[in-house]
């Protein structure tokens, strides 16, 4: 009667281990791509959200080029 008890409690923390072992695990690369991309995306709106912002305060024609100017050297 105690071994299927023993085998039973045995197995729980074999099981036990190991969840907790994946959850310490690194990020996949996949995490790290999305992570990237996210980063990327984050940093493409900053810059257009300053264009934008450029633009909508110009007030002539030398303005605006001025803004696509400043969009290129951001690059």
């Amino acid at each position: 009667m105690k071994k299927p008890l023993l085998l039973l409690s045995l197995t729980l923390s074999i099981a036990l281990c190991g969840a907790s072992a994946l959850a310490q695990t690194p990020p996949t690369r996949f995490e790290q791509h999305k992570a990237k991309l996210l980063a990327h995306i984050q940093d493409r709106i900053a810059r257009e959200q300053a264009l934008l912002a450029c633009v909508q305060a110009a007030q002539d024609h030398a303005a605006l080029k001025a803004c696509k100017r400043a969009e290129h050297a951001a690059h």
